[in-house]
């Protein structure tokens, strides 16, 4: 994977930082790419099943999180970069959370300290597992939903509506709910090959064989359709 900055200064080499990842194949590359709201970046599509979170400066991991049991063809991230959606080959979508701040160690350290001689030992091995938990960015999956019959090829979470929607190749538009991953609302009958959620609640819909735009209520109400030339597509 490779990251592109704005161009060099003059007299500057122009430098790329590129992420080594192995990939798996047959996935359509940029589904399995987000960019947080810290400029921070989020892979899936690995052979090991994997998503990665990666900086943008120097393209280093930071972190790797496992939950599927095959590779990843799509992410959606939130708006507020606060939840994750993972698609797969195993007819899952994941949801994970998304850590974006982190308490600075020496803050942590330092008000440990204080604290040490007012702590019990069971307070104290309490301070400890939350803060192990808290040094993992990605948290999950705290929601597995189901109900995909194929590989999913799209999805999307919108942490204000508090819903997830996604789409496979053989069966319907899903929405399903953060909080506790029940369906929602089925599209039935839709064939698409992009969802994407707008944060007034209209979910948008690209069939990429028939070039057709469609839009739908939370309720499964069409809204509108547009039919494209075959000579545009939508990435």
């Amino acid at each position: 994977m490779r990251m592109f900055k704005a161009p060099a200064a003059s007299g500057e080499e122009r430098r790329f930082p590129q992420a080594v990842a192995f990939s798996a194949s047959g996935i359509r590359s940029q589904a399995i790419v987000s960019i947080t709201c810290d400029r921070e970046i989020i892979t899936g599509g690995h052979a090991d099943n994997s998503i990665t979170l990666i900086s943008s400066d120097g393209a280093k991991t930071l972190e790797t999180a496992y939950g599927h049991c095959a590779p990843v063809t799509c992410l959606g991230l939130s708006p507020d970069s606060n939840y994750l959606v993972a698609g797969s080959r195993d007819t899952t979508v994941l949801l994970w959370r998304i850590h974006r701040i982190l308490v600075s160690h020496s803050n942590v350290v330092s008000e440990h300290s204080t604290r040490t001689d007012t702590q019990s030992p069971t307070s104290n091995s309490s301070s400890h597992f939350i803060e192990k938990n808290q040094k993992r960015r990605i948290e999950g999956p705290i929601q597995v939903l189901r109900g995909h019959r194929s590989e999913i090829i799209s999805c999307c979470v919108n942490s204000n509506l508090r819903i997830v929607v996604s789409c496979s190749h053989s069966s319907d538009v899903l929405l399903r709910s953060i909080r506790r991953g029940r369906l929602i609302r089925r599209l039935d009958g839709v064939e698409t090959h992009i969802v994407c959620l707008s944060s007034e609640g209209v979910v948008m819909t690209w069939n990429e064989s028939q070039h057709t735009l469609s839009t739908f209520t939370l309720n499964s109400t069409p809204i509108a359709r547009a039919q494209f030339s075959f000579f545009c597509s939508i990435i």
